[in-house]
């Protein structure tokens, strides 16, 4: 995962130059790396509105409480909705590279212990209350929690995709309502989880699921195609075949024949 390639980054012992620390405000603004490539690694944090980075293969939006991995000579277009407020720090390594080609989110929720060192360092930067020696240690104290805090998250969100999927499989027409409140989490933030970590939606997997035990169904019994597809949930036998053959290649009645040959 490319999460675990930042982190083993962050957590290198590499050794790390600052650039810039800024708290910036924008309003409506954007600005581009699109033609001249990021020139060095960045993290920020989102504390107020929104932004949006645009890169030539995909879209990020990052909102208040995300943290984000932006990667040196990446190329992407940042637009900043209404007014957005944002911690950024700018570093570079001179014994140490990651190869990638756009921004990242490392946390959806960053926890307090976080924005507070973050918060720290901004603020012996901007009133140059503190020595070198000392950002550069909150520095290096932001990375070892940023590193920690996104292992722990995305670790837990891999925990809670086992429970969702162990959930369907015991229970495949269960409401995803029912089933994200038993897991302690909004149903949206479930399903944009269980994308982010298995690449396919609740209801992809769910629908896999069927046709797995419809497979069973039709090499193991008698059951007629209309049987199996009232069975198992679905709105009507022509439906049925259609889904099964978008994943199968093949009809329902195909596969019977070919298993039973």
């Amino acid at each position: 995962m490319i999460e675990q390639e930042i982190l083993s980054f962050l957590k290198s012992n590499a050794e790390f130059f600052i650039s810039k620390i800024l708290k910036q405000h924008w309003k409506e603004s954007k600005y581009s790396y699109i033609n001249l490539p990021r020139p060095d690694y960045g993290l920020m944090l989102v504390l107020k509105g929104s932004v949006t980075f645009v890169t030539e293969k995909e879209i990020l939006t990052a909102s208040a409480g995300n943290f984000v991995f932006l990667p040196k000579n990446s190329r992407y277009e940042a637009a900043f909705v209404n007014e957005t407020d944002d911690y950024l720090v700018s570093f570079d390594s001179s014994t140490s590279s990651l190869l990638l080609d756009a921004p990242v989110k490392l946390m959806q929720n960053t926890p307090f212990s976080c924005v507070e060192i973050f918060s720290e360092l901004i603020s012996e930067n901007y009133f140059e209350t503190g020595s070198n020696l000392k950002i550069k240690g909150l520095f290096y104290m932001l990375l070892d929690s940023v590193a920690n805090n996104t292992e722990y998250e995305t670790n837990g969100h891999r925990r809670l995709v086992n429970r969702v999927c162990e959930l369907l499989r015991e229970h495949n027409e269960r409401p995803m309502g029912e089933i994200a409140k038993e897991c302690s989490v909004s149903e949206s933030g479930l399903r944009s989880i269980f994308k982010q970590e298995l690449g396919i939606t609740p209801t992809q997997y769910r629908t896999s699921i069927k046709i797995r035990q419809a497979e069973y169904l039709l090499e193991a019994t008698d059951m007629s195609v209309a049987e199996i597809a009232e069975q198992l949930g679905f709105f009507d036998a022509a439906y049925f075949c259609k889904v099964f053959k978008e994943q199968m290649g093949v009809t329902p009645k195909q596969y019977s024949q070919n298993k039973k040959i």
